[in-house]
């Protein structure tokens, strides 16, 4: 139906903008043929006799609400909605426009489209930002915020990030330092059998509280966000219901760090890159720099298991260790699910022939994918103190069996989460 109204131009441009961003919204791709007619639309509205090229029409857009038009992160989040509509060659000219607004908060929103998809956008940011700064004085913020963004893009998109930084250093008011809010809790989930989980940090904000909390997928931060203005009860009511839906564990900032630095890691290795709210997260958390991490589930693994005694890793350990794993909380929420699942499994029949093909088959190709599941879980809870450390050491013991190449149908844990798999698979015919 949408395919079809466009091809007969029956939408109008404010249409085809909410349509794109209710998709966006969505979590959908937004369709090319969508973007060149808004783009066109656009165009064609704007350009009259005199050729006169098409501008963000900010005025025309709903009025915003002050907590969106505020907020740098909010802002960007509905800029960046509307701008999915467009061509990227439209939203570099939207942007470049923002970019010399005398608006701070909007100059504070547009800086987040150097995380944009399309590098011709951050690209066309990153010179709009600089530009702009010759023109006035610019925050100090930008440039702190540029800084902290650059270690996550690609080689390719920190070169003109430097040029933009080194152009706003020359115009840019003094550093303004703002005190991080008071730490109370940090909780980290454990991985579900897609490989997600969250991070989440309780925060008090002199007589306020605030939650901050990011969700980590294989291919990286997917999401963040800090919800401010929290009342104790309101923050209480949260960590509640949290702990209920999902096994999570208590970690320290430290560890908050660490997982955040290997989530980066994976967003460079996927080529997706992280969400700028991420921006806002660690902010509030008074972090420094963070640089995405590299490291394997052999090189976490190794770091947790240094320096441990002797009787703690010896074969004895070894066995209660892969024993206890696969008994614990941690694996009833480990299986597998999806289409390449279901494909492999509906053609075979009965239960203990299906826990078999997944054990040779599937489950071999995903050793390090369970590998990392033990590192990052122990990881987490290494900052829990002496009460979860044996669990930790315990979980790395495991993890390090999977990683080596020892034989699946001889570590309890992959077993179970084969059983687990099948019961799942089953429960759904």
């Amino acid at each position: 139906m949408l395919d079809e109204a466009i091809k007969d131009r029956v939408l109008h441009l404010i249409d085809l903008v909410f349509t794109g961003k209710i998709l966006s919204d969505a979590g959908w791709e937004v369709p090319n043929n969508l973007r060149q007619a808004a783009s066109e639309s656009l165009r064609n509205s704007r350009s009259g006799a005199s050729g006169e090229a098409f501008h963000v029409p900010m005025d025309e857009l709903l009025p915003l609400p002050s907590e969106i038009r505020n907020n740098p992160y909010e802002l960007h989040e509905f800029l960046n909605s509307i701008f999915a509509a467009f061509t990227a060659d439209a939203i570099k000219i939207f942007c470049v426009e923002l970019a010399s607004s005398p608006k701070p908060e909007v100059v504070r929103a547009i800086t987040g489209f150097i995380l944009h998809p399309e590098a011709g956008v951050a690209a066309a940011v990153a010179s709009a930002l600089a530009s702009s700064a010759q023109a006035r004085p610019a925050e100090s913020v930008l440039i702190e915020r540029l800084v902290r963004i650059r270690p996550w893009l690609p080689p390719e998109r920190q070169s003109y990030v430097d040029t933009a930084i080194k152009t706003i250093r020359q115009n840019a008011g003094p550093p303004v330092k703002l005190a991080a809010p008071k730490l109370i809790k940090c909780l980290a989930s454990v991985c579900d059998g897609s490989g997600t989980r969250s991070l989440y940090v309780s925060q008090r904000q002199g007589g306020a509280y605030q939650f901050a909390t990011v969700m980590i997928k294989p291919a990286g931060i997917a999401d963040a966000v800090v919800l401010s203005g929290m009342t104790k009860t309101d923050m209480d009511m949260m960590l509640r219901q949290l702990k209920s839906s999902a096994l999570s564990i208590e970690t320290d900032l430290a560890g908050i760090a660490r997982m955040l630095a290997l989530a980066l890691g994976e967003n460079a290795a996927s080529g997706k890159l992280p969400p700028f709210k991420l921006v806002e997260v660690v902010e509030s958390l008074g972090l420094g720099p963070l640089l995405p991490s590299g490291d394997t589930p052999a090189d976490i693994i190794s770091d947790l298991l240094k320096g441990i005694p002797p009787e703690e890793t010896d074969p004895a350990a070894v066995a209660r260790a892969h024993r206890e794993i696969a008994e614990s909380d941690f694996a009833e929420q480990w299986f597998e699910a999806g289409e390449a699942v279901e494909d492999l499994l509906y053609p075979v029949k009965g239960s203990q022939k299906r826990v078999t093909k997944l054990m040779k088959t599937y489950l071999e190709e995903r050793r390090q994918f369970w590998a990392r599941q033990c590192a990052i879980s122990a990881l987490a809870l290494r900052g829990t103190g002496q009460a979860n450390l044996s669990l930790s050491r315990q979980l790395a013991l495991v993890g390090n069996d999977i990683a080596s190449g020892m034989a699946l149908d001889k570590i309890p844990l992959m077993q179970h989460v084969a059983r687990q798999t099948v019961r799942s698979f089953e429960a759904r015919l």
